[in-house]
């Protein structure tokens, strides 16, 4: 009479014994375990707890590769599917194994995989883990692989597809309560000392140190880039020209934008507006302004459609 091993419940053939039913001893008993408990995956799509436990193989055993709700404990991967209003347990054997879980369900649910009477680990709703029940220090389902990656413990560089920041952690601690963007080609640099506190503006965007140029020898309207920015126009363009601000309904700016106006040739640059207001600080008049060469013209968006223009050879 056939024994089975302990931990797959593979079928033991006994020598002298199982006349006649060797090849369905082995192909029964045993190769179709091993395929399940290396690749085979157990669909569990009922909502209620499922307690799994080895099913030891025999001459006559049939082992699906694939698996509806079965409660065979082999198998390598568990995929959850289905809408859950609570939270599932998973029961497994008390014996060492890996598990593939993948928590596919709707509903918002975590899954709960652990061994009877245990706590186990939780598996959030979209996650897929590898878990295994560790006989020798938790004697408990543990996690040791996730699709959900968090920045506690671990140094260095993880990727936003990875879940990270792709922020150097370093040996420090990153805590982001919201959403982190940073695009483009751009170099960030945030030094802070002893208990320094820094607070960042909760709406609008971070401004310039300095004022940043944007050289221009064409007529020119300008972009949301500019904003903060000097539109400069060069001493080797001797050539008049016409600097534009776009109108709000093209670029709507923020109230309170300055961008700024530089003219290094002995030729004229007009100041000139889309279709809202631009109105003169030097007695309150509005349309384009001439702004001279070495002159210097700053506006600021003081209203949803204004602007006010101020500077030094202007008129």
């Amino acid at each position: 009479m056939s024994a089975n091993t302990t931990l797959l419940g593979l079928n033991l053939p006994q020598t002298g014994g199982d006349a006649g039913i060797w090849g369905d001893d082995i192909n029964n008993g045993m190769t179709e375990l091993v395929e399940v408990s290396l690749a085979g995956t157990n669909n569990i799509t009922t909502t209620s707890d499922v307690t799994l436990a080895i099913t030891n193989g025999n001459n006559s055993s049939t082992f699906s590769s694939t698996a509806t709700n079965s409660t065979v404990a082999q198998y390598a991967v568990i995929n959850l599917t289905g809408s859950r209003s609570t939270v599932q347990n998973i029961n497994v054997p008390a014996y060492s194994k890996t598990y593939i879980v993948y928590n596919n369900t709707s509903g918002g649910q975590a899954v709960t995989v652990k061994k009877t009477g245990g706590t186990g680990v939780s598996i959030a709703n979209g996650e897929k883990a590898i878990c295994y029940y560790d006989n020798v220090t938790a004697t408990d389902v543990i996690k040791i692989a996730s699709s959900v990656i968090t920045a506690s413990g671990i140094t260095g560089i993880v990727s936003g597809t990875n879940g990270g920041t792709g922020v150097n952690n370093g040996a420090s601690t990153i805590t982001i309560g919201g959403n982190l963007t940073l695009s483009g080609a751009y170099t960030t640099t945030l030094t802070v000392t002893a208990n320094t506190t820094v607070t960042l503006p909760t709406t609008g965007t971070l401004g310039y140190q300095n004022i940043p140029q944007n050289s221009q020898s064409a007529a020119y309207t300008t972009v949301a880039a500019d904003a903060g920015k000097c539109i400069f126009h060069p001493a080797s363009d001797a050539n008049a020209r016409t600097f534009t601000i776009d109108s709000n309904a093209n670029v709507p700016y923020a109230i309170g934008t300055v961008i700024q106006f530089i003219n290094m040739t002995s030729q004229v640059v007009t100041i000139a507006i889309t279709s809202d207001t631009l109105t003169w600080a030097q007695g309150g008049g509005s349309g384009s302004r001439t702004l001279a060469q070495w002159g210097v013209a700053n506006v600021v968006k003081i209203a949803t459609t204004q602007w006010l223009l101020t500077g030094t050879n202007v008129t």
